[in-house]
């Protein structure tokens, strides 16, 4: 395999190219190569169409490189380049343990990097050296299952908060970006409750 580099303007993505990558993604990936380099270069047809790295180019544009790291496969069908294509982007998909992805994340230092790991516990040192009584996390796992209740009334609202004794706590909230700033003290209310102990709430213990 011979990596060699290419000027971007070369390269042309895949229109119908049909995985999707959001702004955060981008934004990681970026930085991702703002700090390490571009580490996997893209993989081009013999007509230098994108088979695979859509995202890292994104990227690279926005770092606004003019060249970037590239395999040329030109022994490839056309049959060969889109199953190479669809295959690449499915088997690349996978959960994140967050059991381990969490103190991997916290043991090491990201100062400096523009990262939006999502779900990673974020804390910060108060001037008053307070800590918070809950951390909130921007994702929820996706094992489980969940129920979302809509109150149209503050009344009922108030009712539910009384009914399942939920108190408002002191906690943070974050920008965008995952980051914790001080003076980002709030106060919260929502949580997210244990479904069977609801309903046995509810039902008065008869389940």
């Amino acid at each position: 395999m011979r990596i060699t580099n290419m000027k971007i303007k070369d390269i042309i993505p895949y229109e119908k190219n049909a995985k999707k990558h959001d702004k955060i993604q981008i934004d990681n990936v970026a930085e991702s190569i703002k700090q390490f380099g571009m580490v996997q270069p893209l993989v081009v047809d013999k007509d230098n169409s994108l088979i695979i790295g859509h995202c890292r180019l994104l990227a690279a544009k926005k770092l606004q490189m003019r060249e970037v790291p590239v395999v040329k496969l030109d022994e490839l069908t056309e049959d060969q380049v889109k199953k190479l294509r669809l295959l690449d982007n499915k088997l690349n998909e996978s959960a994140w343990d967050m059991e381990l992805l969490l103190p991997e994340v916290e043991q090491l230092d990201f100062d400096g990097f523009q990262i939006d790991w999502g779900g990673t516990k974020n804390k910060v040192e108060q001037e008053d050296g307070e800590e918070p009584e809950v951390e909130f996390s921007e994702i929820i796992g996706e094992e489980n299952n969940y129920i979302v209740l809509q109150f149209k009334t503050d009344i009922d609202w108030l009712q539910a908060l009384s009914f399942f004794d939920i108190k408002s706590v002191k906690c943070y909230s974050t920008r965008k970006d995952g980051q914790i700033t001080k003076k980002m003290e709030r106060i919260g209310v929502g949580r997210v409750l244990d479904g069977a102990e609801v309903l046995r709430k509810l039902t008065g213990d008869k389940l």
